[in-house]
């Protein structure tokens, strides 16, 4: 079954194209009620068949190769043999050194692996082997052809037959035909002198039957050089090999879209104590969740509209008229008068019937398919060393390490992995995939190492926390002690890119106001009137107004054909910004986007017919001297109204949907020398007091953070970002594990598919401060020491609503800052207003403060 029509000529050719092909049956089984689909996975179901030997002389297939090269077979004359009678060399002059009859057809690289050598296993798919080494001969002459198959189809020799041993010159051995083999054998037509030593490797190869069966086959290789010229000679076969299906692997990835990683989290919050590391973890304290949905209406309907009407009408007028004559005879005889008196009278009727039928029916019909794709990345990681020396920061508990691992989502082929092995003793050769047809192009998930130089998940900002010599910075960001970007911490491209996001949403209002509704040809008829009577008040008489009607329509018709329908289509795509705070009292806050497209097409069709007949009749007559008129007069007539519609609509949403449990037990816990939990009677960790009782907060955890979550949309600058930022060159270079091999097959050198990018920027942190000054901190958090306060937290909190109204203009927000420090906090006056100013400049993402 063809997925097109094919021409006559195509019907009576051998068409090998299986890409025009929609259904291949070969219905070949020979058991079981259904037939396989070599093109899919429809399987045929047969009903009311049974299985019978196809009779036709074609359905035999026979196919000529010489030394493993297709050869053109030419028909001969049937010949009429004995029923169930096998004849092997018939009218043949000849040396043959071997014949193979094989139970299932051979491609044509098995054919070329045993052309040069003897048989290396597989006796158990031959119906007949004829060696003709070891045949009995009597007096020289050769009686019975023995079969060296597992079948023993043995041939006797005709009376006329004259079968000889004679030594074969055939290239068959142990090796390739260009290896002589020096003891005794003769040399052939392939064999000459070398100038170098040959190289010789072996590997395993994986084969795929034409039945589908997978097989192993164990090869040799040889390079040499001769001439001048480098050879490489493949696929000599050594022998077969097993396979075993290990799993399945995917191959030639195209990236869709990617996630930096769950959602940043401090890991100087995660650490033992408030739960137990020997038992519990923090995993999933943060999650992001992309939900893409797509929601398509098809909406069919049909209205129909129908009336008849009949009127009747009927009229009769009579008239009757007498005339009276006058006698005049005063002597008893005399005269008439004629039309002494005259008159008529003059009747009529008439009738009227109106009747009106009406009949309407609507039919609609909506089928609505909602898809939804949802791809979710929360924390992983593992618990630090237990060992204290081989702990990052020595003075908190035992950190939760989260991994830093980011997930490609991309659509890919799918492969078999298979393990070949040695046939005796089971030993692994190799690893070999074979793709899958049947299975189709896929979405599948591949987590990658993020670059640590890029973004470190467990550190917001390049640093881990406090201990008693200041900031304990991260390995891959150890230049962190001084105020710059790093790891999340870039606010500067944050802010940017939410700048540019809302002036894109912006342009998506100013396009919206400023569309046209106005419709087409309504702009072009007032311009070409004007132009037209403007022509035509120059042209006299009654062509004036034709010259005035001439220039509005054409003025309509343009207008009409330079407007454009369609929609842009940069206006159904959307980038999303997301702000989150955390804080360790509870509070969380978020300002989240949701967009919907909404895409609706309209046709629609209508068909109106009316028709009227009508009928009339008239008559007159007189009767005993009144005259009749008779008239009657009726109409017919009926309208139908049909009206279909269909309506396609279809929606998109994009959303981001995040979860953030960081934890905000802040409580410092009591530590031993060797940095582990001191703990109670109940085996409980002991918590830190003060005197008063008040509980004492460990220096060095993050109280307050703030982030940004972006979507991008499909964009080939996110692929370059992926490959040149994002993923850690080194894995992807040198790693071998299917993920990594994964992702460099979708590297392309000359640039990849748009995709699209998910990815978090921390614009703020405040974390509790060390009892002492540290040197090392930032000018905020070394200005809180000489307060009352804690955190720099704290300070933004309590100057924060006296900045209202002030974040628009860099001087008027610079002057309330310095007013709210001079009255609330005099102790940062000395020489720190600046910083304080520049810190919350930053933190109310306020520019121009210098």
């Amino acid at each position: 079954m063809w997925n097109r029509a094919l021409s006559m000529s195509e019907l009576h050719q051998n068409n090998s194209d299986r890409d025009k092909l929609a259904g291949e049956w070969r219905i070949n089984e020979g058991s079981g009620n259904t037939t396989a689909n070599l093109i899919g996975n429809d399987e045929a179901r047969i009903i009311g068949a049974t299985w019978v030997a196809d009779p036709a002389p074609t359905a035999t297939r026979l196919e000529l190769y010489i030394n493993g090269i297709p050869a053109q077979v030419n028909p001969i004359n049937a010949v009429t043999l004995p029923e169930n009678q096998f004849t092997l060399g018939r009218d043949f002059r000849g040396a043959i050194d071997e014949v193979r009859i094989w139970k299932q057809f051979r491609t044509q690289e098995q054919i070329l692996d045993n052309l040069f050598g003897q048989l290396k296993g597989e006796r158990e798919n031959l119906l007949a082997y004829y060696e003709f080494a070891s045949d009995p001969t009597t007096a020289g002459r050769v009686t019975t052809v023995n079969d060296s198959s597992l079948r023993g189809h043995h041939l006797t020799a005709s009376n006329n037959a004259d079968i000889q041993h004679i030594f074969s010159r055939a290239p068959l051995s142990d090796d390739i035909p260009l290896v002589r083999n020096a003891l005794g054998s003769l040399r052939n037509r392939y064999q000459s002198q070398i100038t170098s030593r040959p190289a010789i490797a072996e590997y395993a190869d994986i084969q795929t039957a034409n039945n589908g069966e997978i097989t192993g086959v164990h090869k040799r290789c040889y390079s040499f050089i001769q001439n001048n010229h480098w050879y490489l000679l493949t696929g000599y076969k050594v022998g077969n090999l097993i396979t075993e299906w290990i799993s399945q692997v995917q191959f030639d990835p195209q990236i869709k879209g990617f996630i930096e990683g769950a959602p940043p989290v401090p890991s100087e919050n995660l650490t033992a104590g408030p739960i137990d590391d020997s038992s519990s973890t923090y995993i999933n304290t943060t999650s992001v969740e992309f939900v893409e949905a797509d929601s398509v209406s098809y909406t069919i309907s049909a209205s129909k509209d129908s009336s008849f009407t009949s009127s009747f009408e009927a009229s009769i007028t009579g008239e009757v008229s007498q005339n009276i004559d006058g006698v005049v005879a005063p002597l008893g005889f005399g005269f008439i008068t004629r039309d002494v008196i005259a008159g008529g009278v003059k009747l009529g009727a008439a009738t009227k019937l109106d009747t009106e039928l009406k009949w309407s029916s609507n039919q609609q019909q909506s089928n609505i398919t909602n898809v939804s794709k949802m791809t979710t990345v929360g924390l992983g990681g593992a618990w630090e060393d237990p060992n204290i020396d081989r702990r990052l920061n020595k003075a908190m508990p035992r950190r939760y390490q989260p991994s830093n691992v980011g997930f490609a989502l991309v659509e890919s082929e799918t492969a078999d992995m298979y393990a070949i092995r040695l046939a005796y003793n089971r030993a692994l050769v190799a690893f070999r995939m074979v793709p899958n047809p049947n299975i189709p192009k896929d979405t599948n998930i591949i987590p990658f190492p993020i670059r640590p130089g890029y973004t470190k998940q467990g550190t917001l900002d390049g640093a881990v926390g406090y201990d008693q010599n200041g900031k304990v910075l991260d390995p891959d960001y150890s230049e962190a002690t001084t105020y710059g970007e790093y790891s999340y911490f870039k606010p500067s491209e944050a802010y940017a890119l939410r700048q540019r996001i809302q002036e894109e949403e912006t342009r998506l209002r100013t396009y919206y106001e400023d569309f046209r509704t106005t419709p087409p040809g309504a702009t072009g008829v007032l311009a070409g009137g004007l132009t037209g009577a403007i022509a035509g008040a120059s042209v006299a008489g009654a062509a004036a107004p034709f010259v005035a009607a001439a220039g509005i329509a054409a003025g309509g018709l343009i207008d009409a054909l330079s407007s454009n329908n369609g929609l842009p289509e940069q206006y159904s795509k959307r980038n999303l910004v997301n702000s989150y705070i955390w804080t360790a009292d509870g509070g969380l806050f978020a300002e989240s986007t949701e967009t919907t497209d909404i895409q609706q097409e309209s046709t629609s069709g209508a068909y109106n017919f009316t028709g009227n007949a009508t009928f009339s009749a008239a008559a007159t007559g007189e009767v005993v001297g009144v005259s009749l008129n008779v008239e009657t007069k009726a109409s017919f007539g009926g309208s139908l109204n049909l009206t279909k519609s269909k309506t396609k609509e279809a929606s998109q949403s994009f959303r981001i949907d995040l979860r953030n449990n960081t934890p905000g037990d802040l409580q410092r816990f009591r530590l031993d020398e060797r940095g582990n939990l001191v703990r109670d009677e109940a085996s409980r960790p002991i918590r830190e007091y003060d005197a008063n009782g008040n509980p004492l907060d460990t220096p060095g955890k993050v109280n307050a953070y703030r982030f940004l979550s972006f979507y991008l949309t499909p964009d080939i600058q996110n692929y370059d970002a992926f490959f040149n930022n994002v993923v850690d060159p080194i894995w992807l270079e040198q790693n071998n594990s299917p993920n990594a091999q994964a992702l460099r097959q979708a590297q392309q050198p000359e640039g990849g598919p748009a995709c699209w990018r998910i990815f978090h920027r921390v614009t703020f942190v405040s974390r509790i401060l060390p009892e002492f000054p540290d040197p090392t901190a930032p000018p905020l958090d070394r200005a809180i020491q000489n307060t009352d306060l804690s955190s720099s937290y704290e300070l933004i909190k309590l100057i924060e609503p006296f900045l209202r109204n002030t974040t628009a203009n860099a001087g008027e927000f610079d002057a309330a800052v310095r007013n709210a420090i001079r009255v609330h906090l005099p102790e940062l006056s000395e020489g720190l207003t600046q910083e304080v100013v520049l810190a919350l400049a930053n933190y109310f993402n306020v520019e121009g403060v210098n």
